[in-house]
Parts: structure tokens; C-alpha cells; sequence
């Protein structure tokens, strides 16, 4: 563009349309940020707990759920060999991340972020429009500023989508023929059906820069309701997500529990003898041989009498001893 100035000594027209055109792609850089702004801080999140709980919270609970042993649910076994994984074996994730990191950032220096857009279903469609706004823009620019109109189009170009740039072409071809631009435009598919009427006005009219900045405008109304639209269908789209990724955490991490405690709740001497510390496990017996020894009863010729006693088994159950009733007989 500075080349075609300087040719027809229009270097500060040009200049200022540069500017602009500069002012309108910082724009449009930064409404695209802030659009994927918050999946991207959604997802670090989500990421973060997802680590903390595999590296931290896990772990806490492996002797419980290795005594499970085949009865473990499928979720919590994954998750427990996930953070053995990563816990006892970290360097293979780390070069696997460090391999995404080097390959991300070879991608990036060849391919830009408006073309890796073009290639999602969702943001293609609106990265397409948002790039044909400012071919628009860009056009109405230079006609404003009485540049040729194939040296437009050609300065033009390289805002269109890699796609469609086999179109502008024929644009060209079908003006070097001698056509209207209202019909080499119909021929090509690029712009809508009103939008090509509002240039058929322009060219008939002679305001071709006016006709051009009216389709710059109503595709920026276009943009802006769509990443409206978008925007209301991530923000509860991601939540959905974090919530079933929260719910499969709980799932993993607590149904051996609820396993453990049906198991207990089966068994009610268990519940019985696991509610209370061993210092009252024999309070009874105790009190009894105090209160013989204090009134001398020992010194009389009693019968012998048999006491049944819990002895205790402790199986290993949240690191605590629980017993079983199991029972032995002593004589006094």
C-alpha cells in the first residue's frame, strides 16, 4: 500500500488509512481475547483442581482403597493409578508437556490464531466475518481516498481468509472484463444478498466508498451479535463442565467411603464397639474389681464367677483400630 501512495502522492492519506486499518485489527484482537478469556480462566481453574485433588487429596485415602482390593469403584481406581502416575513417576508427563508446549509454539509462528479459528466449527464462521468486516472497512478506506479500484481490491486481499481469496481473484478477472462490481461480487459469493444491494446502489450512484462502509457497518452489528450469542452459550456451557468434573471427583473420592459405611451399618457390634474409645471398652469389669477391693469382699470365700470379655481384633480401617466380637471367658 505504501508503494501504490508514493506512485500517486497520496503518502498521508494513506498513512492515516493505515492507521485506521491498524486501530480496527487492535480492536478486534482484543474483543477476540476477551471472548476467550473466560474459557481459558475456566479451564486453568478447573485444571488446577483436578491436579490438586490427583496429587494431594489422593493420596490420603490409598491404604483404603487398596483394602478394597476388586470391589474398589472403577472411577476411584483410575483416579488412584492417575495419581500413583503422577506422583511416583512424574518425568514422563513432564516431557509430554514440555513436547505440547514446543509444538504449540512451532504452530503459532506458522499458522496465526484467526486462521486456527477459521478451523473451529463454532468460532470459524464468526473469525470468517469478522475478517470480511475489515476487508470492508479496508475497502472503504481507500475508495474514500480515490485509489483505483483493482489496486483496492489487490491491497485488500490479504484480510480475506485464505479460503476466499480464490474469489477475489475472479473479482478482479470479471473487472478486467469489463462487468460491474455489483456482478463480479454476485459471481463470487462473498458478500449476503443485502449487502450486495446496498452496492448496486453505491456503484449505480457513484458512492461505491459509501456502499462499502454501510456493509462494514452491518457486518459489525453481525459480529457483535454473534460473540454475544457465543458468549451466553460458553459461560454456562463451561460451568456445566467444571460441575460434572467436580462431581466425578466426589464420586471417585467418597464412594469407598459410603461402601465402608454400608458395610459397617450391616454390621451393628462393629458400629457398637467402633463408637467408643478402648478406656470404656471395660469400664464395667473395672468398677467391679474396684469396689471388691475397697470393701474387702476378696477377703470372703465367693464362688467363682465367669465375666465375658471382648477381646478385640483391629483389622486396619482409617488408620484407627476397630473391634470385632470375638469373646474370651475369665474367672474372679
Amino acid at each position: 500500500m505504501l508503494a501504490v501512495s508514493e506512485n500517486s502522492d497520496q503518502l498521508p492519506t494513506i498513512l492515516r488509512v493505515l492507521q485506521q486499518l491498524h486501530v480496527l485489527q487492535e480492536q478486534e484482537r482484543q474483543e477476540r481475547w476477551q471472548l476467550l478469556r473466560y474459557p481459558l480462566t475456566i479451564a486453568g481453574f478447573a485444571l488446577a483442581i483436578f491436579l490438586a485433588t490427583t496429587i494431594l487429596l489422593v493420596p490420603l485415602f490409598h491404604r483404603l482403597y487398596l483394602a478394597q482390593g476388586d470391589e474398589l469403584f472403577w472411577l476411584s481406581a483410575s483416579l488412584l493409578q492417575l495419581s500413583d502416575s503422577l506422583r511416583l513417576q512424574p518425568l514422563p508427563w513432564l516431557a509430554s508437556l514440555l513436547t505440547v508446549a514446543l509444538i504449540t509454539i512451532s504452530v503459532h509462528h506458522k499458522i496465526s490464531i484467526s486462521q486456527i479459528l477459521n478451523w473451529l466449527p463454532c468460532l470459524g464462521r464468526l473469525q470468517q466475518t469478522v475478517q470480511i468486516q475489515l476487508y470492508s472497512q479496508a475497502l472503504a478506506l481507500m475508495t474514500k481516498v480515490e485509489l483505483p479500484l483493482l489496486e483496492a481490491l489487490e491491497l485488500a486481499s490479504p484480510l480475506l481468509p485464505k479460503s476466499l481469496l480464490t474469489r477475489q481473484l475472479r473479482i478482479q478477472q470479471s473487472l478486467l472484463q469489463g462487468r460491474k462490481l455489483y456482478q463480479a461480487y454476485q459471481e463470487a459469493i462473498i458478500l449476503a444478498p443485502e449487502q450486495l444491494r446496498l452496492l448496486d446502489l453505491g456503484e449505480s450512484s457513484e458512492q461505491i466508498a459509501y456502499a462499502f462502509q454501510r456493509i462494514a457497518n452491518y457486518q459489525l452489528q453481525q459480529v457483535q451479535r454473534d460473540r454475544q450469542r457465543l458468549q451466553d452459550f460458553l459461560q454456562p456451557f463451561f460451568m456445566v463442565l467444571v460441575a460434572l468434573m467436580v462431581r466425578a471427583l466426589l464420586l471417585a473420592l467418597y464412594m469407598p467411603l459410603f461402601r465402608i459405611r454400608m458395610t459397617i451399618l450391616e454390621r451393628p457390634c462393629l458400629l457398637f464397639w467402633s463408637t467408643f474409645p478402648n478406656v470404656f471398652r471395660y469400664s464395667c469389669f473395672n468398677l467391679t474389681n474396684t469396689v471388691s477391693d475397697l470393701g474387702g469382699l476378696r477377703s470372703r470365700q465367693w464362688p467363682p464367677r465367669r465375666w465375658v470379655i471382648l477381646e478385640t481384633e483391629s483389622p486396619p480401617m482409617f488408620g484407627k483400630e476397630i473391634p470385632t466380637c470375638s469373646t474370651a471367658s475369665v474367672e474372679i
